[in-house]
Formats: C-alpha cells, sequence, structure tokens
C-alpha cells in the first residue's frame, strides 16, 4: 500500500468517527426528560387519579346590620354540668291548712315572730283580712270590705299602719288597683288574746288610675312601692313615698308587659315578660339614681328570681334545669332540681332557697301554659342550698299519708326558716309546712 493511499482511508475513517459521535449527541440532547411523579404520603394509593382542590368560594361580605334599638346583653358561658348531688329523702314535716276561702295573698307583719299569729291574708271573693290562726281552725276576721274578685295583693307599711294595694277587675275587665290603710291589733294581743279584737275596721283609701296587670312592687322596707301605669306611648314607672305621697317618674318604656320586684334597696328587678320563642333579659333599675343596666340574658321563656342581697338571680328557660347566676363573679351554676323560679323562695341569707317542684310536669310549652292556667302541677317542696348544690324534699305529696296534690304559688318564709306559708293555685287555700 502506498503512502498516498494510507493517508486517504486514515483521513476517511477519522472523518466517519466524528460524524458518528456529532449524530450520537444531538440525538441524546433533542430528548425530553420526565418528572419524577410525586405520592401524596398522607392518602392511600388507589386506581384514580388525585383531583386538584376545587378553587375557594368567591368572599361574601354581608351588608351591615342596622343598629339595635336597645342593648342585649349577653348571658355568660355555662361551665360544664357538675355532678348532681343525691337528694336526701323527705321528713315528716307538718302541713296544715290555713284556710277555708280561697286567698289573694298574705304578709307576715312580724319577721322576728315565728308564730303564725302575725300571719294575715286576704280573702278572693271579698277582699275581707283575716289573721290565721298556727292551725287554722280559728281565723278571725278584721275588715269589713267589699272588693270582690281580688286577684293580686301588695303590702306596705308597717307594724303601726299597712298599706293595701288589691288588684281586681272591673266590669270592662280592666285591672283596677285599690290603695287602702289599715291598723292591726297590736302583736301582744294579737298572740296571747284574739278575743280582744272586739270590732270590724274599714281599709280606707281609694284606686289607683293606670296601673298595668301586676304592676306594683313594694321597697324592702315598706316605705315606698314603685308602679307601672299605662300611657299613650308605653308605660311609665313611678316610685311613690307611703309617709308623704310624694311621687316621682324613674322610667319609661314603649314596651308595656314587664314582670317587676322591689328586689335589693338599690335594685327594682324587671324583665319582659316571658314567652316561647321569645328571649328575655332582666334589668335592675336604681330608684335613687334612675339607672337601667341590663344584668343577664336568656333564651326562650326566660324567668328569674333575685336573691335578697341582689348577688344571685335563679332562673330558667322553658322550665329547663333551674340555674343561679352570680352577679359578682358572673358564673353561672346548674342546680339539681327542675322547676319556676315563681315557684320560689329565698331565705334571708341569700344561701338556701325553697321551691315546689313539679313531680312530673305534663309537655307542654313553657312557661305560657302554666300562666295561662292550662295545665297543673302536682308539686314536691324541696331546700336547696346554692352554695354546696346539696337538696332535699322536705314534703312530698305522700309524706305522712297526706296525699295532698297542690300547685304552689305565692311562697313565703319566716326569718328562721322554720315556716314556710304558700297558696294552692287551683283551690286558691292557703296552707303552712312547719319543718322540724
Amino acid at each position: 500500500m502506498s503512502r498516498r493511499l494510507l493517508i486517504i482511508i486514515s483521513i476517511a475513517v477519522f472523518v466517519i468517527a466524528v460524524s458518528g459521535a456529532t449524530i450520537i449527541w444531538i440525538s441524546v440532547r433533542s430528548r425530553t426528560t420526565l418528572p419524577k411523579s410525586e405520592i401524596p404520603t398522607a392518602n392511600p394509593i388507589s386506581g384514580f387519579p388525585i383531583s386538584s382542590p376545587p378553587p375557594p368560594p368567591p368572599l361574601v361580605i354581608p351588608a351591615p346590620m342596622p343598629p339595635s334599638p336597645a342593648p342585649v346583653p349577653t348571658s355568660p358561658p355555662e361551665p360544664a354540668l357538675a355532678p348532681i348531688p343525691t337528694p336526701t329523702p323527705a321528713t315528716a314535716n307538718s302541713l296544715i291548712k290555713l284556710s277555708s276561702t280561697p286567698v289573694a295573698g298574705a304578709i307576715l307583719i312580724s319577721a322576728s315572730n315565728t308564730a303564725l299569729a302575725d300571719l294575715l291574708y286576704v280573702e278572693e271573693g271579698t277582699g275581707n283580712l283575716f289573721r290565721a290562726d298556727p292551725n287554722g281552725q280559728n281565723n278571725q276576721r278584721l275588715t269589713d270590705s267589699s272588693i270582690p274578685g281580688v286577684i293580686k295583693t301588695w303590702w306596705g307599711g308597717n307594724r303601726e299602719t299597712l298599706t293595701l294595694f288589691a288588684q281586681y277587675l272591673n266590669n270592662q275587665e280592666v285591672p283596677t288597683t285599690f290603695r287602702g290603710t289599715y291598723k292591726p291589733p297590736s302583736a301582744t294581743s294579737m298572740v296571747t288574746d284574739v278575743s280582744t279584737i272586739t270590732s270590724l275596721a274599714q281599709l280606707v283609701g281609694g284606686i289607683i288610675p293606670n296601673v298595668i296587670a301586676g304592676g306594683i312592687a313594694i321597697s324592702p322596707s315598706r316605705d315606698r312601692f314603685f308602679s307601672l301605669l299605662e300611657t299613650a306611648t308605653g308605660v311609665t314607672g313611678t316610685i311613690t313615698e307611703l309617709a308623704t305621697g310624694k311621687v316621682r317618674t324613674v322610667f319609661a318604656s314603649p314596651f308595656q308587659s314587664w314582670t317587676i320586684a322591689w328586689s335589693t334597696a338599690k335594685a327594682i328587678a324587671l324583665v319582659p315578660k316571658a314567652a316561647v320563642g321569645t328571649p328575655g333579659t332582666i334589668y335592675f333599675l336604681n330608684p335613687n339614681t334612675n339607672d337601667l343596666a341590663p344584668i343577664l340574658s336568656g333564651r326562650s321563656g326566660f324567668t328569674a328570681l333575685v336573691s335578697p342581697s341582689g348577688t344571685k338571680i335563679l332562673f330558667n328557660e322553658e322550665l329547663g334545669p333551674l340555674k343561679i347566676y352570680s352577679v359578682r363573679d358572673n358564673k353561672i351554676q346548674p342546680l339539681i332540681i327542675t322547676t319556676l323560679p315563681e315557684k320560689c323562695v329565698w331565705a334571708i341569707d341569700t344561701i338556701n332557697v325553697y321551691c315546689a317542684v313539679p313531680n312530673a310536669p305534663p309537655v307542654a310549652q313553657y312557661p305560657d301554659d302554666w300562666w295561662q292556667g292550662e295545665i297543673t302541677f302536682n308539686d314536691s317542696l324541696w331546700q336547696v342550698n346554692t352554695e354546696t348544690g346539696e337538696a332535699r324534699i322536705i314534703w312530698s305529696n305522700n309524706t305522712g299519708g297526706n296525699n295532698k296534690s297542690l300547685d304552689i304559688i305565692d311562697l313565703l318564709l319566716d326569718e328562721p326558716g322554720k315556716r314556710l306559708i304558700f297558696t294552692d293555685r287551683w283551690s286558691g287555700y292557703l296552707w303552712s309546712l312547719r319543718q322540724p
């Protein structure tokens, strides 16, 4: 092979090698690299593709709410229910019927005396005052009145002179409020010698116009009264001094239906009358400054009863479990019993509360159906310590063979807490329960 031919072959091999390398490099560069698929570790693998999450819905900004005409307080959050204590059995207490005719209210005129000699009541049919004998056997008529069909009564004054407020319906079925005074015999004669009462006294007084149904509240000292008067635009609240007759206006509202109580020296409690489906609020009206403050709001059928100190409020909603609200620390404590606050009375210590508790309340709309007289209760009487939650039955309808069915209202309690006075809602009779 000549040298010239060897050079030509070498050049050809070199060109072929370079061309092949170039083709391979271009081919590799033109390929697309596939990404590794990522499998979510939080979800199991399935044969279905994992869809992307839908886009969030568009943000809708609601139209601004119109301002409320009056602030409505929010109820404080309720704590978890405490364990329900086991009630202690009922004791053999003495139940005595004190009247043989229906009554429309009673009063203990001597708070320091535990005897029933200081108990006066108003006869519903005539408006006459009676003194109740401790055994209900020798009750004595004290007045010669003519106030037929008395529905509700309130009492002011002192031991020397009582002021009676009696509300009844006139011929047009309009609530009418009579105010009269009565001078009772001395406590000594009432206790030791009832025969000294030899003549009937007269209730001297007249009509207070425009008082709404249930629109009277007596101060704790019984020297003033608060009245709600119907006006063309709603109601006006006034305070009247019994001794001087001085009147001043302290409250006004376009709402006409209220439940009121003069609970403490500095607080008149006002609650719009409860109804199913309607929330409620309890307000405190200061009779000295005219300030009105919302204290506690509740749901449908809200009713309440303030303690003598004003520091606790007994309340419930639609005959739910009874609860205690502490005004001082803004806490709620459930109780073991289920009843309406208006079937209770506070002891003077603001610790114990006595309540008439329905044994088997019928299915109904509360409190409407009970207030309207469409249903009745068969009650037992309970004592509850609102600080410890301890509860005990002090009387039931089969205790001691009494077998009495009572729907209990208008409870009174003497200062030692030994005797309860109450009215049976359906018969209207007055009863007392003596505790050991």
